[in-house]
């Protein structure tokens, strides 16, 4: 038996570790000194370059760029940088202008059919729907432009191989008559790219990290030629490589390029955190796991260290990226998590601008019999999580200590979008099995603001869910112009409880 005394001295230390594990952890952001500053686009999308197709893979085009709705949802997200390019990239020719074309013996050897399209010209009226849902939506453009439209000597038969210094240059004939059409439309280009991953071709072709600066050398002359107000130029941005340069994955696909220090505006490099398959199908775990992991951040600061080396005064994008691509779950309430922790870790590290692909993931296309009240276009998880980044997220970075909490969270830190007086606003995903509570400490002392503004979004089912909830409600939108109204917070007195729900995410602004 017991001694009482005994039981006594269990039933207090049972106690205070219950009160322990009641207590919030503290999440401590110094907000007096800014980490870094990012672009205020910094949270944008891709649009993928195979909608140019005449019959476009489903996932890309399959919705209507003229759909006043559409245009109107999309438009909530101004201002953003709207990417186009993709593996089809080098498969575009624009118009019928000129003969120009990539040889068979080059196109056999890239990824299967240039990863899911054949060579093909882009309809000049098709590309001008493009730019007038950039227009009508707010987006600022960057098109991919064919790397492999170039000198090919013995038609590419060997690639590169035979040929001599000044040979295999890229040709820019192509690229001039598209350059010319988007100067004379007003397209609203901010950028041009010159390819899309080439690490993922280019030692089959034996085309050099030198050869590919120079050729980024044409692509200025090629813009100062075109557009002739210098301070309205279009950047050039690029490599964009990914993670399939064959002999040197991941981040060591760009040192060869900016070894040779292209002439680059912006340094731009893609990052999925999960990659993608045809044939592997990722779960919710294993979306929580990657945002869980170190992936993002080990990449992004190999990225930023190789731009440190090579060409330290050249601002950083993360040009393409997500949890994976042509996943079912892309469009799921489960790409929040990776979603607030790419931007975590791009933030810290200075990366101006993160093009989350895809635009196709940021609402649910209609069925064919779909019927009922709900509108076509049906906006996702990722777009509400885009929304409220966009409307609260601002452009000075804060770094955060998320103390014990460090392991089971994503989380970032920003200047309160067009606030004033030190306002911050979190993003955060609460990534544990339970729910959890959290308390917020500025600048190493408790903070006692006098209102602190949380919107919670939940899965309106489960996480591999589209649809959400922000403080318990459906998100309202007008089903005629898309326009999406001012989204009210549920506010507290102080920040020192803010309960987040298991895998849910939640925006807080501390006045």
């Amino acid at each position: 038996k017991m001694a009482p005394f005994l039981l006594a001295v269990i039933a207090a230390i049972a106690g205070v570790a219950a009160r322990e594990q009641a207590q919030p952890f503290q999440l401590s952001i110094d907000t007096r000194r800014a980490v870094a500053q990012v672009d205020k686009r910094e949270a944008s999308i891709t649009w993928d370059i195979y909608g140019l197709q005449p019959n476009p893979m489903r996932r890309n085009a399959p919705f209507d760029l003229e759909d006043q709705f559409l245009r109107g949802l999309i438009a909530n997200l101004h201002p953003f940088v709207l990417r186009i390019s993709g593996t089809g990239c080098e498969n575009v020719v624009f118009g019928s202008a000129g003969n120009t074309t990539v040889p068979a013996a080059v196109s056999k050897l890239l990824r299967p059919n240039g990863g899911g399209t054949a060579p093909f010209n882009a309809a000049v009226a098709d590309w001008d729907r493009v730019v007038g849902f950039a227009k009508a939506t707010g987006g600022d453009m960057v098109v991919g432009l064919n790397l492999l439209l170039r000198e090919w000597p013995e038609g590419g038969a060997h690639g590169c191989a035979s040929a001599g210094s000044a040979d295999c240059a890229w040709d820019p004939t192509n690229a001039r008559t598209w350059l010319e059409h988007n100067r004379d439309t007003a397209a609203p280009v901010v950028g041009y790219e010159l390819g899309n991953e080439p690490g993922c071709f280019m030692p089959e072709v034996n085309l050099s990290g030198a050869r590919v600066a120079a050729d980024f050398g044409l692509l200025r002359q090629l813009v100062a030629d075109v557009y002739t107000t210098p301070g309205a130029r279009p950047h050039v941005i690029g490599p964009d490589v990914g993670g399939c340069w064959k002999g040197g994955q991941g981040p060591r696909s760009i040192e060869p390029i900016l070894s040779h220090h292209a002439p680059l505006d912006v340094i731009a490099f893609h990052h999925y955190v999960l990659g993608g398959s045809k044939t592997a199908r990722y779960n919710v775990s294993d979306f929580v796991a990657a945002a869980l992991s170190n992936i993002t951040r080990s990449t992004v600061q190999s990225y930023a260290a190789a731009r440190q080396e090579y060409m330290p005064q050249t601002p950083m994008w993360l040009g393409e990226g997500a949890t994976t691509y042509s996943q079912p779950l892309d469009a799921s309430f489960a790409t929040l998590y990776n979603y607030i922790d790419i931007l975590a870790e791009t933030g810290l590290a200075g990366v101006g601008v993160f093009a989350m692909q895809s635009i196709g993931d940021l609402f649910q296309v209609p069925s064919g019999n779909r019927a009922g009240p709900t509108p076509a276009h049906t906006p996702t998880a990722p777009f509400w999580g885009m929304v409220l980044w966009k409307r609260l997220m601002g452009t000075a970075v804060y770094s955060v200590d998320a103390g014990d909490a460090r392991g089971m969270i994503a989380v970032a830190a920003r200047s309160l979008r067009n606030g004033t007086g030190g306002a911050v606003s979190i993003a955060l995903a609460n990534l544990a099995a339970e729910d959890r509570s959290y308390a917020v400490q500025l600048n190493g002392a408790r903070q006692t603001p006098t209102v602190c503004e949380v919107y919670l979004v939940e899965p309106a089912t489960d996480p591999s869910g589209a649809y959400v909830l922000i403080n318990g409600n459906v998100p309202q939108y007008d089903a005629v112009t898309g326009t999406v109204p001012p989204i009210p917070p549920r506010k507290l007195l102080g920040c020192d409880a803010i309960t987040v729900p298991s895998l849910s995410v939640a925006f807080v602004v501390v006045r």
